[in-house]
């Protein structure tokens, strides 16, 4: 072996000390030193040591209720709707508060795919309404009926020129021409 592989080995030796094991340290820290249930742990090597570590932060850290406080519950209604969620502890907090957003993400990628799909059906089935109007409006024009075209306001449950998805959403008006026949009666 060289001396550059040798040294590292010593400095690694160095780090983990093993010389300092084995250690004794008591089984839970958050409760009194006195008290009986409290052992003395024997930690023989590092990755013990590590492991009791672990089980120390989790006791310490999943020994308290955590509260979180919901400003507004219901966000359809203009009314704020305040509540408060009690979880068991700071370790469960975190995977029930990321078990939500990914719930939440989920939910409104489906909500907003669903929609799309929605508004690009009413799109073809408007696009398919305009087309067969006009071949009518052609034909009576062909047969020679008189017609006047004017142009009626009608509500929209969309904004198709929007620029992003929540103009997209908004209700609107648009214009749409419309054939007329002049005079029905007499000329049919």
């Amino acid at each position: 072996m060289n001396e550059e592989c040798c040294g590292m080995i010593r400095r690694i030796y160095e780090f983990l000390d093993p010389e300092s094991f084995p250690a004794e340290m008591p089984e839970k820290i958050t409760v009194n030193a006195d008290n009986p249930e409290n052992r003395i742990k024997r930690i023989n090597t590092l990755p013990e040591w590590l492991m009791y570590r672990f089980d120390i932060d989790d006791e310490r850290w999943g020994e308290f209720e955590v509260k979180v406080e919901i400003d507004d519950v219901n966000l359809m209604t203009k009314a704020e709707e305040k509540a408060e969620i009690k979880l068991p502890n700071l370790a469960e907090s975190i995977a029930e508060i990321f078990g939500m957003v990914m719930e939440i993400a989920i939910s409104h990628q489906v909500t907003q795919n669903a929609v799309l799909t929605c508004l690009h059906e009413a799109g073809l089935a408007h696009s398919a309404a305009f087309k067969a109007g006009r071949e009518v409006s052609e034909i009576l024009d062909y047969l020679g009926f008189k017609t006047e075209e004017k142009y009626a306001t009608i509500k929209t449950a969309f904004t198709p020129e929007a620029d992003n998805f929540e103009e997209l959403l908004e209700p609107n008006e648009s214009k749409v021409k419309i054939t007329n026949q002049k005079n029905a009666k007499e000329t049919l």
